[in-house]
């Protein structure tokens, strides 16, 4: 006997074992959101949203002691940092890992 399999994502079930309504139901109960990764904080959470954050809670000048690169210090805008850290891999990082030192400060909510 062949064996039928309907995979989704990491989940797979032998369809021609079920009936109709058992492998509709079972479908309908494995078929959900994707799981939330409790070990990534960044999961989901776009770069611009991450520098507003960080703006908001700690303004241009103290981002630009912390991170002393151009674009926080003269003139600084979100487009240009955005420009920047999308080019600039060690400062991505560096506003990244304040963001989630931040978050699990309970200082920056979610």
């Amino acid at each position: 006997m062949k064996l039928r399999y309907l995979c989704l994502g990491f989940f797979c079930v032998t369809l021609d074992c079920l009936d109709s309504s058992t492998r509709n139901r079972q479908l309908s109960t494995h078929v959900t959101q994707p799981s939330s990764h409790p070990n990534d904080p960044l999961h989901g959470i776009t770069l611009e949203l991450v520098l507003r954050a960080v703006v908001d809670r700690h303004g241009w000048e103290e981002m630009s002691r912390q991170i002393p690169i151009r674009c926080f210090m003269f003139d600084p805008s979100i487009k240009s940092s955005l420009t920047f850290l999308r080019k600039t891999p060690w400062a991505r990082k560096k506003l990244e890992d304040w963001y989630v030192y931040d978050i699990t400060r309970g200082w920056i909510q979610r």
